[in-house]
């Protein structure tokens, strides 16, 4: 995918791919934490949760896991191994970070899913498909949380953890 917030949940890995990877430097130098996260989750073996909320009341959910082999993903119910390369998601995620730009703003340290984390803010600039989220970020450098904003005001959101990671059984 080439830009982040409209990943389809065929392939719910490559949302925080896409979302993290490609906040760039250029405009705000601030972003390289962002983006640096970024890369370290697809790097690191976790388990992602995503609710993708239209505020219509019908939410839908999915998981996907990376457990340091291989992909897999549940949109569905059951678990599927993803036909995605890993090493070709890390590539895209190094790649998209030279094709956009967006301004990160530090909001603050605040706690997420129970644990210490900073508060970004993510505005991609106005010539760009991209949407606007926030992501926070745990001590380690690792994002364990992020929220989409989608052009129709739905959200999406996506908790990552990096705790006792396995591969599903199936």
């Amino acid at each position: 995918m080439a830009t982040f917030g409209n990943g389809g949940w065929a392939t719910p890995i490559a949302l925080v791919v896409t979302v993290l990877a490609p906040v760039r430097a250029r405009a705000d130098a601030s972003c390289n934490e962002v983006f640096d996260a970024g890369v370290r989750e697809v790097e690191t073996p976790h388990h992602i949760y995503y609710t993708n909320s239209s505020g219509k009341g019908r939410d839908r959910t999915s998981e996907s896991v990376f457990d340091g082999a291989a992909v897999y993903v549940n949109a569905t119910g059951t678990w599927k191994k993803s036909a995605s390369v890993h090493e070709t998601m890390v590539e895209s995620a190094r790649e998209q970070r030279e094709k956009l730009d967006a301004t990160c703003t530090r909001i603050g340290s605040e706690p997420m899913d129970g644990q210490p984390s900073t508060h970004w803010h993510i505005k991609p600039t106005e010539d760009s498909d991209a949407v606007e989220s926030h992501v926070w970020v745990d001590a380690k450098g690792l994002p364990v949380h992020q929220r989409l904003v989608m052009p129709d005001g739905g959200t999406r959101d996506v908790r990552i953890s990096y705790v006792d990671v396995k591969a599903p059984a199936g």
